[in-house]
């Protein structure tokens, strides 16, 4: 089930109201699908969308920044790099699971990956301390990373 915020009505409205379009068994039994009523509804929510996301006050824009269904740093590792290789520990402090750290490949290049991971549920929150990272660990973890980085540059000029 999505969440919606409060200032989102309209759009739960609408697209509640597409879906029972999109399904040709409704509750009058088998139906046909009207796909122009679908288009309609569907320029609708878009044009709703964007008002609403066009005019966010700032309490508005913190509430959507917060929202629990907003993308996490593992959606954006996986859909964006490749061959994402995994860091852990820093050698001193221990093992952070709240910060993603890791070598991939963006656009054929290279490049160091740091993300902060909340989790998805109850639990891997618990593990990942609800995304908030120790600062020692999080000082040693980006100076190991980037001197390996350095050094790899100065290898390989």
């Amino acid at each position: 089930m999505k969440n919606y915020l409060n200032f989102e009505t309209e759009i739960k409205d609408l697209e509640t109201e597409l879906e029972k379009l999109k399904d040709p068994y409704n509750q009058e039994g088998l139906s046909e699908v009207d796909t122009q009523k679908i288009s309609k509804t569907q320029v609708e929510l878009d044009q709703k969308l964007n008002d609403i996301y066009s005019n966010l006050d700032p309490w508005q824009t913190t509430m959507v920044a917060r929202h629990e269904d907003r993308p996490k740093s593992k959606f954006f590792i996986d859909n964006l790099f490749e061959d994402f290789i995994s860091l852990s520990g820093d050698r001193y402090y221990g093992e952070d699971k709240s910060v993603l750290t890791g070598f991939a490949k963006f656009s054929g290049q290279s490049a160091l990956v740091i993300g902060q991971e909340k989790g998805e549920d109850l639990d891997s929150r618990i593990e990942r301390n609800f995304g908030m990272m120790h600062s020692n660990y999080l000082f040693y973890r980006y100076a190991r990373c980037l001197s390996w980085c350095w050094c790899r540059g100065k290898r390989s000029s």
